[in-house]
């Protein structure tokens, strides 16, 4: 996961504020003081690059059902969890209980609920909200054994209809009657913080302080406040428009670290405030480090997440290790993950997601030494990794009991072509993963060699009618369906129906044809811009290669030489750098066509803009369609594969809607026929499921011959050669490539 995106896991009001200790019966008493940390007077020791050094491995998962939480509250149904994070070897969660009346909804009471990691035991308890006053439960800490922390806020509706905060307390309870509060609302106008936005949680250390962070805008964690039990400002601790100040760690004593994100120097700094001299204290600098999480510290150890695994800090000597990885023990990036630290026990993981029907909340016991399979399934990618691969391997472990599935990856500094090699040279001698991820030609390959199994085998008919036709079809290698795509994007050429009214898809010479009547400053655009010419070039050089317009490809003769290419260098010269008015970006006196990646959001949007003008005519092609699927790769199965009932169940899971579902912030979608986006408006819908039908495999790309068209036109486009004379090189070097490839 990139900086970006730690910034909105951990600024999205989760609060993982961990220690360690396990014991969910232990007194809340005072534990004995220990020696002051030596941190405190040195800081954190960082040295080097993390290294891989596994500690951890998944033992088994656990499923948390909230059973008794369905048992104890009728109302279940009906309430909204917040994450609140775990302390002394419990996992906890607030609850709002609403109750049905005659005017809408209405909160009833909160609901505790609080999950033993070491036996499993869950515990409820109903928090009467008449207790809290008015308000609602907007955050919540367990800064020490046996202490709870509920921040309460209430807003009233102005007169302008606005809502204002007319109450925020800080209620400190043992849950037993005993409660204190602080009044932070007025402690924050007493010291002028009146016109900034801030933050619900209910961040406090061991000593009853109050922690607050504000912020205007999207940068709501610019400025941090601490307060007193009094309310009396101890610490103002002001950023700029680059800070961001993060969730903090909590260390066993009860302290908290806050990480301070600069998003202008990309680093993060670690600041203890220390509240006898009321100053900040740098402990340590990551510079352009991939933080995803921090988990929590014991000892000396701090754990924190990246997108690869558990990361342990040695705040000591400085080096950090890759103890646990996600991807090779079944957990996905699209849980939320917290670690539940105990002390003189292994760690224990949380994992939790999804809404609805697709909701699961697993605890993952870890083993500190390798766990051995007697059976299970090797998956591996030869191709760039896909992130629903991954996710499939960690689902199907979870709902598949007693199969195994695993990921492997290049690893102790082999690279991507060395472990490729690796992986072929297993499979051609029996062996090799059970399921490779792989890119399209490897998938030719791999076939040719006979070293493939057939889908169908593993992947019903009631399946296969669910998948768009193109997928079959890009996965299909001389009439054997061998490969399925995790995923897919949808490729496209819009234009006008006042520029191109038939009913046919249109060809290179048409293209040429229509630039050639001088109506138009561009070829193509994306957005605003036209295409330079090396992308005009390129493209038209792309869609001349299929149909034997530049290449006899059954001779193995070049046809560069030809009037036709000389009109693809002549109109790459002639547009491809015009600027264009953004007011008219397609159509007289625009461009062209456009070019685009698609969605459905994009294909209702087009539709709002150009109406019953718009055409999807596709790129240009002599075939049926120039509407194109197109995928990064697809999943096989070896030749040599034990387990057909794990294969099946694998791919079960890959067609699944927790693994399908997409997002309509990218452009990768499901391979599901009507799924997997937000079809909220309907209007389009058929129409878009009609164009998605219609759209087939995209032709095989030649990039090396793509290079040299482009390393010899471009002296013609920069004014050292003809035309004639440019072409003329590009069709010699062109056919020593065809002639070297034979």
């Amino acid at each position: 996961m990139r900086r970006n995106q730690f910034l909105k896991v951990v600024i999205a009001g989760i609060s993982l504020l961990l220690l360690t200790g396990c014991g969910a019966d232990r007194e809340a008493e005072e534990q004995p003081q220990k020696v002051v940390e030596e941190w405190k007077e040195k800081g954190f020791a960082v040295s080097g690059d993390v290294v891989e050094e596994q500690e951890l491995w998944t033992l088994e998962y656990t499923k948390w059902n909230h059973e008794e939480l369905v048992d104890k509250v009728p109302a279940y149904n009906w309430t909204a969890a917040s994450e609140v994070g775990a302390y002394d070897g419990q996992i906890y969660r607030i609850y709002d209980d609403y109750d049905m009346t005659t005017d809408g909804w209405s909160r009833r009471n909160y609901i505790l609920e609080r999950y033993n990691a070491s036996d499993g035991n869950t515990d409820i308890t109903v928090l009467d909200k008449e207790m809290y006053g008015d308000g609602y439960i907007a955050g919540m800490s367990v800064p020490k054994a046996g202490s709870y922390v509920f921040r309460i806020q209430k807003n009233e509706r102005t007169e302008e209809g606005d809502y204002e905060l007319v109450r925020d307390v800080m209620v400190f309870t043992d849950l037993q009657g005993e409660m204190e509060q602080v009044d932070l609302l007025e402690a924050c106008r007493r010291n002028g913080i009146t016109d900034q936005q801030y933050g619900a949680e209910a961040i406090c250390d061991a000593s009853g302080n109050c922690y607050i962070r504000t912020g205007r805008g999207e940068f709501l964690t610019r400025n941090l406040y601490i307060f007193d039990k009094d309310g009396n400002l101890l610490v103002e601790q002001k950023g700029d428009e680059n800070t961001q100040i993060l969730d903090p760690l909590r260390t066993e004593q009860g302290d908290l670290i806050f990480p301070v994100y600069n998003t202008q120097e990309k680093n993060t700094r670690f600041l203890w405030f220390d509240l006898g001299i009321k100053a900040a204290r740098t402990l340590a600098v990551f510079e352009k480090d991939n933080l995803y999480q921090i988990y929590g510290m014991q000892g000396n150890d701090i754990y924190y997440g990246t997108d690869s695994g558990i990361v342990k800090w040695d705040t000591v000597g400085g080096g950090r290790k890759l103890i646990y990885r996600f991807a090779e023990n079944g957990v996905d990036n699209f849980y939320g993950t917290l670690l539940v630290l105990c002390d003189g026990q292994l760690p224990s993981l949380r994992i939790y997601g999804g809404v609805e029907d697709e909701a699961e909340d697993w605890f993952i016991t870890m083993s500190g030494t390798p766990v051995e399979q007697s059976e299970g399934i090797r998956i591996t990618s030869l191709n760039e990794d896909s992130l629903r691969v991954k996710n499939t391997v960690g689902l199907a472990t979870r709902r598949n009991p007693g199969l195994y599935f695993s990921y492997e990856a290049p690893s102790g500094g082999e690279t991507r072509d060395e472990f490729r090699t690796r992986m072929i040279a297993e499979m051609v001698a029996g062996g090799g993963p059970d399921i490779l991820y792989v890119p399209l030609d490897d998938m030719e390959i791999l076939q040719n060699k006979g070293l493939l199994k057939e889908l169908d085998e593993f992947i019903s008919e009631d399946w296969k009618e669910q998948i768009y036709s193109g997928i079959i079809q890009t996965g299909t290698v001389n009439g054997h369906f061998v490969g399925l795509a995790p995923e897919m994007e949808v490729s496209t050429a819009i234009t006008l129906k006042e520029i191109w009214s038939r009913d046919t898809t249109w060809t290179v010479e048409d293209i040429l044809a229509l630039m050639d009547t001088g109506d138009f400053t561009g070829v193509f655009c994306q957005g605003s811009a036209t295409f330079a010419p090396r992308a005009v070039l390129g493209l038209l050089t792309m869609w001349g290669l299929e149909g034997s317009r530049l290449i006899d490809w059954e001779k193995g003769e070049s046809l560069f030489d030809s009037d036709l290419f000389l009109r693809m260098l002549e109109t790459a010269k002639t547009y491809g750098d015009y600027p264009i008015r953004t007011d008219s970006w397609l159509g007289e006196g625009g461009c062209l066509g456009r070019l685009l990646l698609i969605n459905y959001e994009d294909f209702c949007e087009l539709f709002e803009i150009y109406g019953e003008q718009l055409v999807f005519v596709g790129e240009p092609t002599d075939d049926a369609c120039g509407n194109y699927l197109q995928a990064d790769g697809v999943l096989v199965v070896n030749e040599n594969v034990s387990d057909a009932k794990a294969v099946s169940a694998f791919f079960e899971t890959l067609l699944s809607d927790k693994i399908q579902e997409g997002s309509s912030l990218t452009s990768k979608r499901s391979v599901r026929k009507n799924f997997g986006e937000n079809f909220d408006d309907p209007e389009y819908q058929e129409a878009y499921e009609q164009f998605l039908e219609s759209c087939v495999p995209r032709p095989k790309s030649h990039e090396d011959i793509e290079s040299i068209v482009w390393e010899d036109a471009s002296s013609y486009i920069e004014g050292n050669k003809s035309a004639e004379e440019a072409a003329k090189i590009v069709d010699n070097r062109v056919q020593l490539y065809l002639d070297e490839s034979k």
